[in-house]
């Protein structure tokens, strides 16, 4: 699955509507965590208290997510355009996750709270934006978290939740699997 760049999730959508105002700027967003901060974005955390009152239905739902451990898990609220990037961008401070994500990739989890499901969220395919279509029925997509380039064109107040795990290898194959075939003709290749 390493030539997968994008791809739905075949599983449950979420039980929650997230209309929090958040108030933190961070590059293109506007977020409120819902783990615990860390020394680094990439240590094991836990979820907030705020997350675990306030979401409780989310939290559970969560464990279709395959993952053995929590990192970081972000409500972002998008403010402008997000330039094209990568989502793990300090492979130093944790190597052992990092290795763990590459293993795994495509790996980067995201859920799409509110916002447009057509080309919105792009991959890029050496210099070309391929623009990415969600189907109605799953919140959740997949990326390469550690290799995929990708943005989101200018789409004030789209709501997503950054997710970043460390992956049960075993789960994540069986999930990826499963919705590269229930979702091929959604499915973005690097040819």
């Amino acid at each position: 699955m390493k030539n997968l760049l994008w791809c739905p999730i075949d599983i449950p959508k979420i039980p929650n509507s997230f209309n929090e105002c958040v108030g933190e700027k961070w590059l293109f967003w506007n977020k409120t965590n819902f783990t615990e901060k860390q020394e680094t974005p990439y240590n094991i955390s836990q979820w907030t208290k705020h997350a675990l009152e306030t979401y409780p239905e989310f939290i559970k739902w969560f464990e279709y997510l395959p993952y053995k451990s929590i990192r970081n898990i972000k409500f972002n609220v998008q403010m402008e355009a997000v330039k094209p990037h990568i989502d793990f961008t300090q492979p130093k401070l944790k190597p052992e996750l990092f290795e763990n994500n590459v293993d795994n990739e495509p790996c980067g989890y995201r859920i799409l709270i509110a916002g447009k499901r057509n080309n919105s969220l792009y991959v890029m395919n050496k210099d070309s934006k391929i623009y990415c279509n969600m189907p109605d029925d799953t919140d959740v997509y997949v990326l390469g978290h550690t290799s995929t380039l990708h943005g989101v064109e200018d789409e004030l107040g789209r709501k997503t939740i950054f997710v970043h795990i460390e992956i049960d290898k075993d789960k994540h194959n069986e999930i990826l699997m499963r919705s590269v075939e229930k979702y091929k003709q959604y499915a973005i290749w690097n040819l």
